[in-house]
């Protein structure tokens, strides 16, 4: 993409992407190569991601002006 200048990756998801995927996105030399497969480019081994639970986080509420000091 020739408007593409940046982008975020995480490093320390590297080890996770190895697990998951047999040919995961990786950085080589400030650059991650155009996969040439279909799609995204990226297997997923679905029993690996399976190992790995994501985590719950409890939800939260919007603040309201009644909960803030002298609010309504």
């Amino acid at each position: 993409m020739p408007n593409f200048i940046i982008t975020e990756y995480f490093l320390p998801l590297v080890e996770f992407g190895d697990r998951i995927s047999p040919n995961p996105l990786k950085p080589r030399n400030d650059y991650i190569d155009l996969p040439v497969a279909p799609g995204l480019g990226v297997d997923i081994n679905e029993e690996a991601v399976a190992q790995h639970a994501g985590k719950l986080y409890a939800l939260r509420t919007l603040r309201r002006p009644g909960d803030e000091p002298g609010g309504i």
